[in-house]
């Protein structure tokens, strides 16, 4: 049976987020939460998810915590002290970071590509693998659950935990573009910044066809979404340490995909996994970029994400 980590992997805006929420409510798996995204946190702040462990109780906290959250931040301290006691997964930039500092690529110091094993040492890899056993002690768990975006890693990832499993999630590509777009544009994703260290990497034609068309977030967004599935999509393929769902069956039947990523990852921990995908009812969003965008957006959309018109 299969311990290692598993990584929930994709392009940003396919669904990571939500498939992690998911996957970490079915008290299968131990991850990095809001009580301690950081390595040099108090380490005992990686125990405090133990808290949906409490029978009956606990599996309801955490279906409802997000409403039990938002009631208690109209409480001033009752809201702090909710948010440190009612834990959330996250995806951990900062944890790995601290951990392997070949983890994301340094801005314009070298080209946007996938991060290799070359720069492991055995310390970062022992290192590694201690702090992540002793999460998983804390947490009492024996398989830890991740997520990033954008590249895969799954070389670098590999190379420290080599029984390691990944789940790619994908999405329809104009709901990914818009939805990228979107976080681009209202500055909460910083990628704009460094749009040129990202486009130095795409084909010829598509800096050319961005360039034509004026440069906008949303083109970027797109073109980027193109990059980014195509390397996931070669380093994927045929590969069987890897699945792949789509965030269009993650709402059509949210608990027969859960429960097919945890027969993959080797887990047979099933519990509150049925009451969570119902109280959850994922709803397919896809269609909704068509209502924020102009025709001439759309059309822009539709000749970026059709590979074989430009």
């Amino acid at each position: 049976m299969n311990t290692g980590p598993l990584f929930v992997i994709g392009c940003p805006r396919s669904g990571t987020t939500l498939l992690l929420d998911l996957l970490a409510g079915t008290r299968a798996f131990g991850y990095v939460s809001t009580s301690g995204a950081r390595r040099d946190v108090d380490e005992s702040l990686h125990g405090r998810t133990r808290i949906y462990d409490t029978p009956v109780l606990g599996g309801a906290l955490y279906i409802h915590r997000a409403r039990i959250l938002g009631a208690a931040a109209r409480l001033g301290p009752l809201g702090r002290f909710a948010r440190r006691r009612l834990p959330s997964a996250i995806e951990p930039w900062e944890f790995w970071e601290d951990l392997i500092p070949a983890f994301r690529p340094e801005w314009g110091d070298g080209p946007a590509v996938d991060p290799s094993a070359d720069a492991l040492d055995d310390e970062t890899v022992e290192r590694t693998r201690a702090v992540v056993d002793d999460l998983l002690r804390r947490q009492r768990r024996s398989v830890l659950l991740s997520k990033y975006t954008d590249f895969p890693r799954i070389e670098l990832m590999r190379a420290i935990f080599p029984s390691a499993r990944f789940v790619h999630i994908r999405r329809d590509a104009h709901a990914v573009a818009n939805s990228y777009a979107v976080e681009i544009e209202s500055g909460r994703f910083g990628t704009w910044e460094h749009r040129e260290w990202w486009a130095a990497e795409w084909p010829e034609s598509a800096r050319d066809h961005w360039r034509r068309n004026g440069e906008t977030m949303l083109g970027f967004a797109a073109h980027n979404r193109n990059r980014l599935v195509a390397v996931i999509d070669r380093a994927v393929d045929d590969d069987p340490g890897i699945i792949d769902v789509t965030y269009e069956a993650l709402a059509a039947d949210p608990e027969a995909t859960l429960a097919r990523i945890l027969d993959f990852a080797g887990v047979t921990t099933r519990t509150d996994l049925a009451r969570l995908a119902r109280s959850r009812r994922v709803a397919d969003t896809n269609e909704r970029w068509r209502t924020k965008r102009s025709a001439q957006e759309a059309a822009l959309l539709d000749e970026i994400l059709t590979p074989e018109e430009h």
